[in-house]
């Protein structure tokens, strides 16, 4: 085989630390008569990443009973409110898009991450995007039927 390198690979050291490795054919009149090998010590980089992951990875956020049962009024409407404003950042890099189409994007993603489960949600929303609770349950009901449903909009109902 006349290839001109291998790697880079994840290989260790004697001593147990992570390389970064290539591994380069010596050849003498296309004779295979040696190897270059050449490490690279990452292991605090690999550490480095490790001690970074928490501060730059997000999840989406889901709602539990349990959390909602611990949560008093105030820290309701701030989830609520907190969870609203990252669902808009989301539609607002949607670029040029008609307001329908936005606040339909926006009922989706609050949808999805069960949003609607939360108490007087959907007057919430209603509120802040200027429309009716009617034309939040028409998005909600178009969703389900795209999807086969999650519930939500009974679950606010009957806390309503």
């Amino acid at each position: 085989e006349n290839k001109q390198f291998v790697g880079p690979y994840r290989s260790l050291s004697p001593n147990r630390r992570i390389l970064r490795s290539t591994t380069i054919p010596i050849r003498n009149k296309n004779r295979l008569i040696g190897l270059l090998c050449l490490n690279m010590d990452i292991n605090r980089i690999v550490q480095t990443e490790e001690f970074l992951k928490p501060f730059v990875h997000f999840e989406d956020q889901k709602i539990s009973n349990g959390d909602l049962e611990k949560s008093g009024t105030t820290l309701l409407s701030n989830l609520k409110d907190q969870i609203f404003e990252e669902a808009i950042l989301k539609v607002e890099t949607k670029g040029e898009i008609p307001q329908k189409e936005k606040n339909k994007f926006l009922v989706k993603d609050l949808y999805q991450k069960d949003f609607f489960a939360l108490k007087d949600s959907v007057e919430f929303v209603a509120k802040k995007l200027r429309v009716s609770i009617f034309t939040i349950y028409n998005y909600i009901r178009e969703l389900k039927n795209e999807k086969g449903g999650k519930g939500g909009e009974e679950h606010n109902r009957k806390n309503s």
